[in-house]
């Protein structure tokens, strides 16, 4: 998967992928993982086939696929806390994370963690969030901002 497009392994699309013994399996998992890949938006280069789903077909990622890499995207929004120039509201997370608009005044770029998930639902991003918010591993400061918790 080398090329001139490719900047840095993205352990967010393939992390949750259980480890295999045979290679017969990986190479199967592997195909399935391109496959949705493109569904999500994606233009996958996998065995020498490229994969890519028209955008009125596009089908992102959901609360459960999420969950499977829950950690990485936890520590995305840690980042993208202690990257910000200026407090956040959750809306503000979600289009960093999603790279919905113009960054702007939002965070120091460049950030890696800008766009990372794109490919998962709005909904879905929103709900995590709303997960760790209630964990209290961030917290709601004033104005609706979030904040990491001061014994963080």
């Amino acid at each position: 998967m080398a090329g001139r497009d490719v900047r840095r392994l993205r352990p967010e699309l393939y992390e949750d992928l259980e480890r295999v013994p045979d290679r017969r399996t990986a190479e199967r998992m592997e195909e399935e993982r391109a496959i949705r890949l493109a569904e999500a938006g994606f233009a996958v280069h996998c065995d020498g086939v490229t994969r890519t789903t028209p955008n009125g077909r596009i089908r992102p990622f959901a609360n459960q696929e999420l969950a499977g890499i829950a950690d990485l995207f936890d520590g995305a929004v840690f980042r993208v806390i202690a990257q910000r120039t200026r407090p956040q509201t959750r809306d503000e997370i979600v289009s960093v994370l999603r790279w919905e608009k113009d960054l702007g005044d939002i965070v120091r770029t460049p950030l890696e963690q800008v766009g990372d998930f794109a490919h998962v639902e709005r909904a879905a991003v929103i709900a995590r969030l709303e997960v760790m918010l209630d964990r209290r591993w961030i917290v709601e400061g004033r104005n609706g901002t979030v904040e990491l918790p001061p014994d963080r």
